[in-house]
């Protein structure tokens, strides 16, 4: 499993997590309070995990070209 799978993984779980105890916290209200709640927990979840995909985005080129840059400097 690669580190991208893992931490996929990890964020996958997390998610399920945070689902689950927002079941459990708006059991018995109002469907359409409870979706509020639940639409406001994701607002806040959201946007963290898709600043993470961005930042992997962006990193990973950077990377990938300092590497080859180690690479030919060394004759590899």
């Amino acid at each position: 499993m690669s580190a991208n799978d893992k931490k996929e993984s990890k964020q996958d779980t997390l998610e399920r997590e945070v689902e689950s105890v927002v079941d459990e916290e708006t059991a018995g209200l109002d469907p359409a309070e409870a979706g509020r709640i639940r639409e406001k927990v994701r607002a806040r979840s959201v946007p963290v995990h898709a600043a993470q995909r961005v930042a992997a985005e962006v990193l990973r080129p950077a990377e990938c070209a300092r590497e080859e840059s180690q690479r030919g400097r060394h004759g590899l």
